[in-house]
């Protein structure tokens, strides 16, 4: 067995949700033949009836949140921030959701959300198994920190830090280009970790990399963590 199925064996609760942001002052698509559309492509559309067409083609209806499901995957949008999104239990298939619906907008009705795409982003969360103890494995990974004296002293308490953010050195989170990986104990069952992961890029072959060996980068931190 490989290390990366190994680790995915230890994954028991995984969310991944793919989405695109979008640059556009007015959002392009209206949401009535978008609905209609996907509808035709065998998606169920999940949001509560909409109010009756408006004559006026100017006059388009915002919506935020959930509004489709196919394949076990959920879709949601929102028109202010222009953002679409799809949340499922994998990578492979959240994206690959994700570039279907984005082929259907462009072939269907004529709108190519790929030509006006700010990034695109992956926020996912795992909940991983382990047989030693996650919170003894963090801690450990901070022994040789000079600060942990320093607050034992000011604490008069013996200290620890309870969870291990990874970021890129010197950028700005508010930048596009981002990621973070959060590595913590589980809250309710303390032989887990909480795994959380965000990361944004503008250019989508940097994306797809890091989305493919999402996985295996995680196998190899908990495997230096646990070390």
């Amino acid at each position: 067995m490989s290390k990366i199925e190994a680790f995915s064996e230890r994954i028991k609760e995984a969310s991944v949700r793919c989405s695109i942001r979008l640059d556009y002052i007015i959002f392009p698509i209206n949401v009535y033949d978008m609905f209609e559309t996907l509808k035709e492509a065998g998606y169920e559309i999940t949001t509560p009836p909409l109010p009756p067409k408006s004559p006026s083609a100017s006059i388009k209806v915002a919506f935020s949140g959930p509004f489709a499901t196919k394949n076990g995957n959920t879709f949601d949008g929102n028109t202010d921030r222009a953002f679409f999104g799809v949340a499922g239990k994998t990578f492979e298939s959240s994206y690959e959701s994700l570039n279907e619906f984005i082929r259907i907008i462009n072939e269907k009705l004529g709108v190519n959300l790929s030509e006006n795409m700010s990034f695109q982003e992956i926020i996912s969360s795992f909940n991983c198994s382990s047989e030693k103890s996650p919170i003894e494995n963090i801690s450990k990974v901070f022994g040789d920190c000079e600060m942990i004296p320093k607050l034992d002293s000011i604490l008069q308490d013996k200290v620890s830090l309870y969870n291990l953010k990874i970021v890129p050195k010197g950028l700005n989170p508010h930048q596009k280009n981002w990621y973070e990986i959060t590595i913590q104990p589980d809250n309710i069952n303390p032989s887990r970790y909480n795994i959380r992961v965000v990361f944004r890029n503008e250019d989508t072959s940097v994306f797809e990399e890091f989305g493919r060996n999402m996985i295996n980068y995680l196998a190899n931190i908990i495997q230096e963590i646990e070390s």
